[in-house]
């Protein structure tokens, strides 16, 4: 997406990115958010399933009319303490690894947008430097048609000249 809005302002849109691998990168970085997302769900449900469901009861109090109560009751956990805080620091470090590589990634786009960026300001700065050629070519030619005019009234005077100067003798 990035690539593609780049590539219209810097007036590159040949159907392919102006910068090799942007659009690989994106989808990279994409795929590592979702990732991440997941498994941050995934840690939030494990911290979840150590709470059991809520438990209702009934209290009566002075007046003559019955409101219910909701407490929550921590279940014990199915696993050994060891088992959970294994699995619990496993998917820490996958997230500190797919974090680490969203950054990473993030860096990269980064620096493919600069280079970008420096392309198309390159690119504005060569159209800016050929409409200036274009333009000068574009005075040149109309200088040498005023030339050639002039060259041309000049024969036909010389002329005019050579006639009257030979009925003159």
């Amino acid at each position: 997406m990035i690539c593609s809005l780049l590539c219209r302002v810097c007036h590159f849109s040949l159907g392919k990115p102006c910068v090799p691998g942007l659009s690989q990168l994106e989808d990279e970085n994409n795929q590592l958010r979702e990732q991440n997302l997941s498994l941050s769900r995934a840690v939030q449900q494990k911290r979840r399933s150590s709470v059991s469901q809520p438990n209702t009861a009934v209290v009566t109090p002075r007046s003559s009319t019955t409101t219910t109560i909701t407490t929550t009751v921590v279940a014990t956990p199915s696993r050994t303490p060891a088992e959970t805080k294994g699995a619990q620091e496993d998917a820490k470090m996958e997230l500190q690894v797919l974090q680490a590589s969203v950054e990473r990634l993030e860096a990269q786009l980064e620096k493919a947008k600069e280079a970008a960026m420096a392309d198309r300001q390159a690119a504005q700065a060569a159209q800016t430097a050929l409409w200036k050629k274009e333009k000068e070519v574009s005075n040149a030619k109309l200088d040498q048609r005023i030339a050639e005019r002039e060259a041309r009234t000049a024969q036909e005077t010389i002329k005019k000249m050579e006639v009257k100067l030979i009925h003159a003798l």
